[in-house]
């Protein structure tokens, strides 16, 4: 992590903290072939992250979890392409979060970009990174689905 990448992670965290910390989140696991759609945020350790995020007041999670997909990849699928794998609490950074996990199978490559948010967003052959390069979401992520 270079020193801006600290500096401004450190800065934000206050507000990081309040406004994840015990909340409800998605994680979509995009598998095209062998590989999963994985990204890194601008601000962070640069670990390899699910695509998702926040789920709107009201919102139903399907809908969120296609949003930030969306959103953070450019990756449009539809909410019945979604298979729910169930949810886990993540503990990681001082914050506890619930993770509504979901999977989605492509049949064909799609191109993936960052955004406001995300530095990259790539299809990696998840045999191909160390667990040290992952969250705590990737690797329960994982857990969830037989490659």
């Amino acid at each position: 992590m270079n020193l801006f990448s600290k500096i401004t992670f450190w800065i934000t965290w206050p507000l990081i903290f309040l406004v994840v910390r015990n909340t409800d989140r998605t994680r979509v696991i995009v598998r095209y072939k062998n590989d999963i759609l994985l990204v890194q945020g601008w601000i962070g350790n640069k670990k390899w992250q699910l695509p998702g995020g926040g789920i709107k007041k009201g919102e139903p999670v399907k809908l969120a979890a296609v949003r930030e997909l969306k959103e953070e990849t450019g990756v449009i699928i539809k909410e019945s392409q979604l298979k729910d794998l169930g949810n886990i609490i993540i503990s990681e950074t001082g914050f506890n979060y619930m993770a509504h996990y979901f999977l989605v199978e492509l049949d064909n490559y799609r191109d993936t970009h960052g955004s406001h948010e995300i530095r990259v967003a790539e299809f990696i052959n998840i045999d191909s990174i160390g667990s040290d390069n992952l969250t705590k979401d990737v690797i329960a992520g994982i857990k969830l689905i037989k490659f």
